[in-house]
């Protein structure tokens, strides 16, 4: 239904859907073969088993067919690793920012239960208060700071807060984080795409892309 609205042709469409459900299925299978839990991010071993198949090898085979989408529909083989990139890379981002907040936030998880205090729950307010300033600075005032030395520093404001989050909440503080800097930063560069502009849509998509991956793979571990 997404593809409809761009005019795809009907066998790109499938081809896209095929691709789209084999990185579904892979990955289901490989977190129930491989993974063990609830907490399905509890352990060391969990988050490097579920970043190396379920964000690197599988989605890497999987963008081999899926990059043929735009490449077959531009007939423009010679960029057919930008496509395959992107394709990746997109699949990645969504298997660090959908798939652990749905295995973290849906699951039980009684180590906290006893810890809710007063202050516990102050900390919260001041974790999400901070969060929020700090994606403010770093998407709005580091995309008018592209020719600056300062730029990197700006943007990267978000990451100390989300591993503090990470650390204090866990696996739900740290994923809800980077789910939400995900949004914010897409909708951003949707807005006003200054800060990943190339001129190039392909590679400001693959600057944003990397930019969200960098921080997601930390703050997982």
């Amino acid at each position: 239904v997404a593809e409809l609205g761009v005019g795809m042709a009907p066998d790109r469409i499938m081809l896209a859907f095929a691709s789209n459900c084999a990185l579904a299925l892979a990955n289901a299978w490989i977190a129930r073969r491989f993974l063990t839990g609830p907490p399905w991010f509890g352990t060391l071993r969990n988050v490097i088993t579920y970043i190396a198949l379920c964000v690197g090898v599988v989605p890497a085979l999987v963008a081999a067919a899926g990059a043929m989408v735009p490449a077959g529909a531009t007939t423009n083989l010679a960029q057919y690793w930008l496509y395959w990139s992107n394709w990746f890379l997109g699949n990645a981002l969504a298997g660090l920012t959908l798939s652990p907040v749905l295995l973290t936030w849906l699951m039980p998880d009684r180590r906290h239960r006893t810890s809710n205090t007063v202050w516990r729950q102050v900390e919260a307010l001041l974790f999400v208060a901070a969060f929020v300033v700090a994606c403010f600075i770093s998407l709005q005032v580091s995309a008018g700071m592209t020719h600056s030395v300062l730029a990197p520093g700006v943007l990267y404001l978000p990451l100390p807060v989300i591993l503090w989050g990470a650390m204090r909440f866990g696996e739900k503080g740290g994923s809800g984080a980077i789910l939400v800097l995900t949004i914010l930063s897409i909708w951003q560069a949707m807005r006003a795409p200054v800060l990943f502009a190339d001129g190039d849509p392909g590679q400001a998509v693959l600057g944003l892309q990397l930019f969200l991956i960098g921080i997601a793979i930390p703050t997982l571990l």
